[in-house]
């Protein structure tokens, strides 16, 4: 991605997001919605997410898409970037950091900032960003961001997705009834030449006037896997779809995963650090039988978005052996967006089915369980919804010497992995296999 997506450094320390900002003016009030207006609107709120039973919406909109409904919708600008930087040699460390300078810096009218390293996150938990559990905690941070159940939220970041895609699913697992991804971010949209702003909205302002009706969420637990989940799901031996994570990477298309397993295990990093050559941690190597797809190989190298639907459709069912159909989630329009408000953004059924009425369960893990997330967006847009994001992914599951490691191999069919450009230096690139 050119330089001019990245965000620099700064040395102001991020607000908490129940702190009010310097750049704001908080006078005056808005009153939050009375109990009986909140009953009376919810049914007309359940309408505008596609709330019904089979509702289903496309996750991804365009630019012209948010620029026609800006009035209707919540925004959160997530932009952020993961530095590295070698420690040893086949040693890295990674820094996360959220993009608040280029926030203040401009940003899309009404956008709020989601700080990914900080917010919606569990601070209790030794393995770093981990999304928050709680849903009271949760919900509260969505209505301090302006962030409720009346209407569909968009989320952004610098361009790629991947930062927009982790907050997406985070709202997906807590029940948001209808989030999306904004297709080409903040770049696109300043490309175009579309409106911005540079003051940052109230938070007092956002609070008060903003409700998360718990009635009208629902929670999507079995987006998300734990490690012992996880290891659950392997069968005896650790082998899990694919067998030894060779460079054949599944090909097969079995509606049943790749070899015909009912489990899929996926490691979006890139191929150094799947074999186990490169490694972030006290431990090189992958989970064992995962398969190689790197998050690269799901972006498009001359756009850096999400490659197109039928581009994508193919190399999924290809690589990971799953049958997805003909349809997709929702009808896309231009670029594979253009639902909006027309459709829910239903989470993985937990029928163990595909949109073709076939398909193993799919766990997706990187380095921190946010790269994954481009995977789960991916599958998601084409209507499948047996899938799952393993949290902790290698930060946590490196880390346990009791958690069976495969090394060795590394080779991705296809051989896209890098395309695109690769971030992972120290201060560059900024986008690193998270």
């Amino acid at each position: 991605m050119a330089s001019s997506a990245l965000c620099r450094r700064s040395p102001r320390p991020h607000r908490a997001w129940g702190e009010s900002s310097p750049l704001s003016s908080c006078s005056g009030s808005a009153a939050r919605l009375t109990a009986p207006a909140a009953a009376r609107g919810r049914a007309t709120q359940r309408a505008r997410h596609g709330a019904a039973a089979g509702g289903d919406g496309d996750p991804i909109v365009s630019t012209a898409w948010l620029a026609a409904n800006l009035e209707d919708v919540s925004i959160l600008d997530a932009r952020g970037r993961v530095d590295t930087a070698e420690v040893a040699p086949g040693a890295e460390k990674s820094n996360y950091v959220a993009c608040y300078d280029d926030y203040l810096e401009g940003h899309i009218p009404g956008a709020v900032f989601w700080d990914w390293t900080r917010d919606g996150v569990d601070r209790s938990q030794q393995v770093p960003v981990q999304l928050e559990g709680d849903a009271d905690t949760f919900h509260a941070l969505l209505e301090a961001k302006g962030v409720g159940t009346d209407r569909p939220v968009v989320v952004y970041d610098a361009g790629d997705g991947m930062f927009a895609a982790r907050v997406w699913w985070s709202l997906l697992y807590h029940g948001h009834p209808s989030p999306r991804v904004l297709e080409g971010g903040w770049e696109q949209w300043k490309a175009e030449g579309r409106g911005s702003e540079l003051y940052e909205p109230c938070t007092l302002k956002l609070s008060s006037a903003t409700t998360f009706d718990a009635a009208l969420a629902r929670p999507r637990p079995e987006v998300r896997v734990t490690a012992e989940e996880l290891a659950a799901l392997l069968p005896p031996g650790g082998a899990a779809a694919g067998g030894g994570g060779g460079s054949g990477g599944g090909s097969g298309g079995g509606g049943a995963g790749a070899g015909g397993a009912a489990v899929v295990v996926v490691d979006t990093r890139n191929a150094e650090q799947y074999s186990g050559q490169v490694r972030r941690g006290p431990r090189g190597g992958r989970v064992p039988g995962a398969l190689p797809l790197p998050r690269r190989e799901l972006l498009d190298p001359a756009t850096g978005r999400l490659l197109p639907r039928p581009r994508a459709r193919a190399l999924l069912e290809g690589r990971l052996g799953i049958g997805l159909g003909g349809g997709g989630g929702g009808g896309g329009g231009e670029g594979g967006s253009g639902s909006g408000e027309g459709g829910s953004s239903e989470g993985p059924g937990g029928s163990g089915e595909g949109a073709g009425g076939e398909g193993a369960r799919v766990v997706a893990y990187c380095n921190g369980g946010v790269a994954a997330c481009t995977l789960a967006l991916a599958l998601q847009r084409e209507g499948y919804r047996n899938w799952a994001v393993y949290d902790g992914s290698w930060n946590e599951w490196g880390a346990r010497e009791e958690l069976p490691v495969e090394a060795g191999g590394g080779g991705q069919a296809g051989g896209g992995g890098q395309s695109g450009g690769g971030g992972g230096q120290s201060g560059g690139g900024g986008l690193s296999e998270r």
